[in-house]
């Protein structure tokens, strides 16, 4: 009560006239806030570069003002010799400026005028940023204002060596209230509650039900997940470190004896304000806000492409499903392209204590060791790669040798918000693999390969089937010869059976495959193709990457698949890497992706057209013809409806939002590497996209 009163006294007090001095250039000056006119701005005492309103007099907390014939002030600290300069960067304890060991130029200017009360001191090149005191954390910094009126912790007044205030400004008239013409000599001057009040409160650490809240040390935001059907309240249990005969309190309202707190309305990234007090002192403070996503943080130096290194990795499960502890772990960097942007792509191989693998079961997913953490940075959805596989995972035909839901030629996700080393990451989308496990391939036994898995890793002619980049027709040529003891062959790598450790691989099902392809005569193509290919699957491929224009998915970033070589050579075909989808090419771009293209005549200007699409077509194989325009019909009333593609991602969107996860993500990724994000923006985009794109099939098809 004590304070609410203080604070009141400080906002209603009238402003007065009184005895002043005029502001002298070059002086010696105390900046003092209106709100709190017993403390001062001060470097902070442990970051050079940032600033605190620190209570009473301290021995640099003198500044002097000078300036430039346009009219701009310099504010240089006089024992530090360090200048306040504007740089638009956020961190847990600067806002926008530091304080800067050289003169920036414009960077370090500000112009300085009177206000209703007090002085106004904004910045010269973003006029509204004006420098501010944070009210929870008592940083100084700058506060983009939208409003025409200045708030008291926005106004501020100078106080000279000898303890005079400042009322003159190059002759215009620096209204005070009369409380601002005390002239405490020391701190020790300064009433007790008054020096409480100025202290600096200390960062809050506290658990939420029982689990710590992932804290971002470069915005000083806490991060706590919650299962997505919360409501519009929430009510949890705090338990803050140190809380012994102090009160926790939320927004201002104090938490029960047990540390009950409702927080309402926790959704689309509204933060909350924690405190931890006595009767009369704040002792430390916290920013909290909410997600819907899961948040994983992983940590760990030195992490390149070509090797994994040793790390740490923790899930937080909102559904509780996965504990939320800490494990060791080994990461790289991947991907070809992504690795050239600023947002990283992550491997992860969880371990034990000893190093080897270790498997849990994350989110829902398989129990698994491996791990992907994909970065979508090229996407400006950041959930194409996510909505393309799950339309791919329910509605694909099963692989031929599929007796179970176990054998699955897809992955299953989660978007999730990743933390790396305590700094925030954004979104993400965390995946299984495809690889033998998934798709239920046999185990190979001994030295004799029997399931096989093949992922095409370039563009090349065999990645297409032998496909000639030059003429677009079927290459008639033989495949090159393979060696069972590589593990790459003509732009593919051989993912299961490895050749490695004196094992070896085996190539022949899909030299098999690509040889029919590519100068088998057109009856031994017909009659043999089923035999070579998991055509049910393939039919549903290509009416897949057609439908979502995929740019980069007609014979690179694809895998083949053998359940067992000594069985059957079938190929069956899974997707991979999506990102380059819906409306955007690989990187990003839109174009040549417009709705209406003709995917065919695409792919042949591209050098892209796969041979087995090609003479599967123009063969009309097996009724090939009839079975896509079949197919399309069936998924068209279904999976394919404008409106059901649509709502997949409606549903992604809104669930960013809600969590506040979209807004984190601009902040963090706009315009990196040219991305730019603009959710509502590309929303609308895919809307008009899906449309135009599926009335384009229709009238293909004959829908």
């Amino acid at each position: 009560m004590r304070k609410i009163l203080f604070l009141l006294f400080c906002l209603t007090v009238l402003p007065v006239s009184a005895a002043g001095v005029k502001l002298k250039l070059g002086e010696h000056y105390q900046i003092r806030c209106l709100l709190w006119p017993a403390g001062c701005v001060a470097p902070s005492p442990s970051n050079p570069e940032a600033l605190v309103y620190a209570h009473g007099r301290t021995d640099n907390s003198l500044w002097t003002v000078t300036k430039d014939l346009d009219g701009y002030y310099l504010i240089r600290n006089v024992k530090t010799g360090r200048y306040m300069t504007y740089d638009g960067v956020r961190t847990s304890d600067r806002r926008y400026m530091r304080l800067s060991r050289t003169d920036h130029n414009d960077a370090s200017r500000w112009k300085i005028y009177p206000g209703r009360t007090g002085m106004i001191i904004s910045h010269k090149s973003h006029t509204n940023h004006l420098l501010n005191v944070r009210r929870d954390s008592y940083i100084v910094g700058t506060y983009r204002n939208t409003s025409s009126l200045a708030t008291d912790n926005e106004r501020f007044f100078l106080v000279d060596s000898k303890g005079r205030v400042v009322t003159d400004l190059d002759g215009g008239e620096v209204k005070l209230p009369a409380h601002c013409f005390d002239k405490p000599s020391d701190s020790r001057s300064v009433p007790v509650q008054a020096r409480k009040q100025m202290r600096v409160p200390g960062l809050l650490e506290f658990t939420v039900n029982g689990h710590k809240p992932v804290y971002d040390k470069k915005t000083g935001l806490y991060l706590y997940p919650l299962p997505e059907r919360t409501g519009s309240e929430f009510t949890a249990q705090l338990a803050a470190a140190g809380q012994s005969g102090l009160l926790l309190f939320v927004d201002g309202k104090a938490a029960t004896r047990n540390g009950r707190c409702s927080f309402e309305r926790p959704e689309d990234g509204r933060v909350f304000r924690l405190a931890l007090a006595s009767d009369s002192d704040t002792v430390a403070v916290a920013r909290l806000t909410f997600t819907y996503l899961p948040i994983v943080e992983i940590g760990g130096s030195g992490i390149g492409k070509s090797h994994f290194t040793a790390g740490t990795f923790r899930l937080h499960d909102p559904d509780n499903r996965s504990a939320d502890s800490l494990t060791a772990a080994r990461l790289r960097f991947r991907g070809d392209y992504s690795t050239f942007m600023n947002k990283k792509s992550f491997a992860v191989k969880l371990t034990d204590g000893s190093g080897k693998a270790a498997n849990r079961r994350l989110l829902g997913m398989r129990s698994d060791n491996y791990w992907i953490l994909d970065a979508m940075a090229v996407d400006h959805a950041r959930m194409r790669n996510r909505v393309a596989m799950d339309l791919w995972m329910d509605f694909a035909a099963a692989p031929y040798y599929a007796t179970s839901r176990r054998n699955l030629n897809g992955v299953r996700g989660r978007l999730v918000e990743v933390f790396w080393n305590g700094s925030y990451q954004g979104v993400y989308n965390l995946t299984e693999r495809v690889d033998r496990k998934q798709m239920g391939l046999a185990r190979s036994d001994g030295r004799k390969a029997k399931g096989c898995l093949y992922k095409s890793n370039t563009w090349s002619t065999w990645t297409l089937m032998g496909c000639n980049r030059t003429t677009g027709r079927p290459s008639g040529t033989r495949p090159p010869q393979y060696d069972n003891r590589g593990g790459s062959w003509a732009g593919w790598d051989a993912k299961y059976p490895k050749a490695e450790s004196g094992r070896q691989t085996e190539w022949k099902p899909l030299y098999d495959a690509a040889d029919l392809v590519s100068r088998a005569e057109d009856r031994a193509f017909v009659r043999e193709a089923a035999e070579r290919f998991d055509l049910p699957v393939v039919c549903d491929y290509w009416l897949f990457i057609e439908l979502l224009f995929a740019v980069d998915n007609s014979g690179k970033n694809m895998f083949w698949a053998v359940e067992d070589q000594t069985r059957s050579p079938r190929l069956t075909p899974a997707p991979w890497d999506l990102d380059g989808t819906f409306g955007r090419s690989w990187d990003g771009h839109r174009s040549e992706c417009a709705p209406g293209n003709d995917y065919r005549s695409y792919l042949r200007r591209q050098w892209k057209m796969n041979s087995l699409f090609d003479r599967l077509e123009k063969l009309d194989a097996n009724g090939w013809k009839a079975k896509l325009s079949g197919r399309y019909r069936s998924l068209r009333r279904t999976h394919f409806d404008p409106k059901l593609l649509m709502k997949r991602f409606e549903d992604y969107f809104r669930l960013l939002e809600r969590s506040g996860a979209a807004a984190r993500e601009r902040r963090r990724w706009d315009n990196a590497n040219g991305i730019y994000l603009n959710f509502r923006s590309e929303e609308e985009y895919l809307r008009d996209w899906i449309k135009k794109r599926v009335a384009t099939l229709d009238r293909q098809y004959g829908y």
